[in-house]
């Protein structure tokens, strides 16, 4: 029907969830070694901004809006260090008793590597610091993601599907 009114979907995100139990499980039975996860701070918030548009492909215009939310709204964010500046790095933001995991992105060459186990692992960790009952985190939907798997190798379960539609272009 939206096909026929000019609507094609282009992608689908997976809405994930685990509760406070999950995660304490997660953090508690986790063994394999995982590269070290630092705080974003003031000095260097602009790195981490760059990096996460970069690896998005966002224009230039966006940095500004992520050095905002990790210095002025209250994100948080975290990296891995890498030999050539940022491998990885996630932001999470709490509010009350729930924790939204996002805005997560790995270097390829980094990929496997235990970049965002050690990312996801870290947030964990600090939400149930801050109280946190509650864990959600959006990806991209289908069995063969890399990040879905990794998550709810972690404990988190999917709970809905959300399409994301726009204007089909016009046949020539």
């Amino acid at each position: 029907m939206l096909e026929a009114r000019g609507l094609r979907e282009v992608f689908r995100e997976v809405t994930l969830y685990a509760p406070a139990s999950a995660a304490r499980q997660a953090l508690a039975s986790f063994t394999r070694a995982l590269p070290e996860v630092k705080m974003v701070g003031p000095y260097n918030v602009l790195d981490v901004a760059m990096f996460i548009t970069g690896q998005f492909g966002l224009p230039s215009e966006m940095t500004e809006l992520a050095r905002l939310g990790l210095s002025d709204l209250g994100w948080m964010g975290y990296f891995v260090p890498g030999e050539t500046g940022v491998s990885s790095a996630g932001f999470l933001t709490v509010g009350g008793s729930a924790a939204l995991l996002h805005t997560a992105a790995t270097r390829p060459e980094n990929q496997g590597q235990g970049g965002q186990s050690a990312l996801i692992l870290r947030r964990l960790q600090e939400g149930l610091a801050q109280g946190c009952e509650h864990f959600l985190v959006d990806v991209e939907a289908g069995q063969d993601n890399p990040s879905r798997r990794n998550l709810e190798r972690l404990g988190f379960r999917p709970v809905f599907e959300v399409p994301f539609y726009t204007a089909a272009e016009p046949a020539d």
